[in-house]
């Protein structure tokens, strides 16, 4: 679901960010940004329909990871579309981009469609217990490359950190809250606070990033100990984002968190859960229908009905009247012509078919907002001829009629029953007249046995081998983090080898977790853009949105509203770039050539107010810890001709 929040507000700049029309066209990637390992589907075509397109898939694969449907693969796909976006523009990439994607590769060797998912609904094998009941324990080489991805994130952060501003002045969260591009509203309430309380709120990020990860790997009340670690890790990413823009940073920590929540605070949760059951609910569904079954047992996985029980009817009685006994006695008489493919019951009340799903949804503990809406839908005529068709294009008892040669299965309906059953049998095959059947029969039975142990070799070959893989994968990383530190030896699982750190890049693993380091950033800086239109007049284009709305404010060198200014984290990480890139001339080049088009398109300006030219100054500001700032000499950056 994070997939899906970060597509949504990166579609708000599609044009801008992701086609050929935008500051950032292909051909600048190609020639300026390019790495040999990089790939990016969305560089097969740089026009808003196809990255309209591409948006599209990209969201309907991670609503079908997020539901678990055909997970592994779902899993593959979405870090494929996630570097593609990623390699599309890594100017407007940041921190919590580089972490989804680094989590997507772990969770294809994970068992993530195990448990809550289409998959598991679906599936007749469940998950085996390997302990207690309710606990499901995994062991694997993906498991254990994910705890030293999270544990060796924030462990390597703190490495990072290494400024005086972190230990022992301790102004490293003061410099951070007084960030103007970062900085949210109560970011200024925690300014309030004595400097001191700061100084302890410094020392508190600082050491529990280092220390706090061994609590993931605690022998001792291992799960309360990953219980507290995992909170602990949430609550400060959780402040952070209350107090800082920084993107979807936050969600994907927290998301990555959940993960190490043991097996028992879920059980935990699922008895408090229980106990505090909303009602209890008896389904009767016709196992016949396939449609019926798959959405039982759908509801079954997704809605998490402590008190619920669930009955195969059978073949329940349809389109007559009156109705037979139900299996908990009563009767019913339904309404002409109307089929009811399963019943719900509820406190002494009964529900049929889709009214059911609203009975379904009220007695949930995490479905039941939706409850109205189903009731709301359920009033529409249309909502209930969809769902009758749904079951009967879905129906396993419909009486065929079919011949059928050789091999084939042959359905015939039985004659003169209340409810028509389906019989099958196997047609009569010939032989030739020196091939016995017996014969062909252990013929048959051995290819059988040798291809059934040939796949499972197989497929315990496959298993081994991704396991052994992942495993180096997860060793390269952790070596890869350690490398890119400037406090421990390079040396580490002697990473230095070009030919594993080339390894590490192939599968776009690399990944520096530097965020506030060494110190957080104590420059604050706008830029200026001296406007000239046809007319002569000077606007200044930058400040307050001007750049987005192509409307100047009058030329001024004030500072301006920053986040107005550059509205998204993702504008903020592209003008970094502007400035600090090594290929900022041509990334300055194209995006002034961007900067003409827009604001000199025939529907916005024309003649006397169309832009002829525009210079670019950078204004620099120094931060210090008392609150006041000294202004650093102006940088003339660019001057660009329309």
């Amino acid at each position: 679901m994070v997939q899906i929040y970060d597509l949504w507000q990166r579609s708000s700049d599609l044009r801008a960010h992701y086609t050929d029309d935008g500051p950032v066209p292909r051909y600048l990637v190609l020639d300026q940004l390019y790495d040999p390992y990089w790939m990016s589907v969305y560089m097969l075509n740089g026009s808003l329909w196809f990255i309209v397109v591409m948006f599209c898939l990209h969201a309907c694969c991670s609503f079908l990871f997020a539901i678990g449907w055909r997970t592994r693969m779902m899993t593959f796909v979405c870090w494929l579309l996630q570097n593609s976006l990623n390699n599309r523009n890594i100017l407007v990439s940041q921190g919590g981009d580089m972490y989804m994607k680094c989590l997507l590769f772990w969770g294809f060797f994970l068992p993530l469609g195990q448990v809550w998912s289409v998959d598991a609904a679906l599936s007749d094998t469940p998950p085996k217990r390997k302990r207690g009941a309710g606990d499901y324990m995994v062991v694997s080489a993906g498991t254990v490359s994910l705890l030293a991805q999270i544990g060796f994130m924030y462990y390597t952060s703190f490495l990072h950190k290494s400024a005086p501003e972190w230990v022992p002045d301790g102004s490293a969260t003061y410099l951070a809250l007084r960030n103007d591009f970062l900085a949210r509203g109560p970011a200024h309430v925690f300014l309030l606070l004595p400097m001191w309380l700061l100084r302890y709120m410094t020392f508190a990020v600082l050491y529990w990033e280092g220390y706090g990860p061994l609590l993931f790997i605690s022998p001792w009340v291992t799960a309360i100990a990953r219980t507290f670690g995992a909170f602990g890790f949430m609550f400060m990413h959780f402040g952070f984002w209350c107090c800082l823009r920084l993107g979807i940073f936050g969600p994907v920590c927290m998301s990555a968190l959940i993960s190490l929540l043991p097996s028992e605070f879920w059980d935990t949760l699922r008895a408090i859960v229980r106990r505090r059951s909303r009602s209890e609910v008896r389904i009767e569904y016709d196992g016949h229908c396939g449609f019926c079954s798959r959405l039982h047992h759908l509801m079954r996985t997704f809605l998490l009905i402590p008190k619920a029980e669930y009955i195969d009817g059978g073949s329940l009685p349809r389109n007559a009247a009156p109705w037979q006994k139900s299996s908990w006695g009563g009767y019913d008489t339904p309404a002409a012509g109307e089929s009811r493919y399963w019943t719900v019951e509820s406190n002494g009340a009964k529900a049929y078919d889709f009214a059911g799903l609203a009975v379904l949804f009220r007695a949930s503990p995490i479905a039941w907002p939706l409850a109205p809406l189903a009731d709301m839908i359920n009033r529409s005529s249309l909502a209930r001829t969809v769902f009758s068709e749904l079951v009967h294009s879905h129906d396993l008892d419909k009486p065929h009629h079919a011949e059928m040669d050789g091999d084939q299965m042959v359905r015939v309906a039985s004659e003169g029953a209340d409810v028509p059953v389906v019989r099958t049998y196997r047609q009569p095959r010939t032989y030739a007249a020196d091939f016995e059947p017996r014969q062909a029969m252990r013929v048959a039975r051995a290819f059988s046995h040798a291809s059934s142990k040939g796949f499972s070799t197989l497929k315990w070959t496959v298993r081994v081998a991704s396991e052994i893989f992942c495993l180096l994968m997860g060793v390269c990383v952790v070596g890869w983090m350690f490398r890119t530190t400037a406090n421990v030896n390079h040396d580490f699982v002697s990473l230095q080898n070009p030919t594993l750190l080339e390894f590490v890049r192939m599968f776009q693993m690399d990944q520096v977790w530097g965020m506030f380091s060494p110190r957080p950033q104590t420059n604050h800086w706008y830029y200026v853009m001296d406007g000239v239109l046809a007319n002569g007049t000077h606007l200044e284009l930058w400040g307050n949105g001007g750049q987005f709305h192509f409307e100047g404010r009058p030329m001024t060198d004030e500072k301006p509203d920053i986040f107005d200014s550059i509205r998204t984290n993702r504008w903020m990480k592209f003008h970094e770039s502007y400035n600090e890139h090594p290929a900022h001339q041509q990334i300055r080049l194209y995006y002034g050539r961007w900067l003409c088009r827009q604001w000199n398109d025939p529907a916005r300006h024309y003649g006397p107010q169309r832009l002829m030219s525009f210079d670019v100054a950078l204004r620099n500001f120094q931060q210090n810890v008392d609150g006041s700032r000294t202004e650093l000499p102006r940088e003339y950056l660019w001057s660009h001709v329309c």
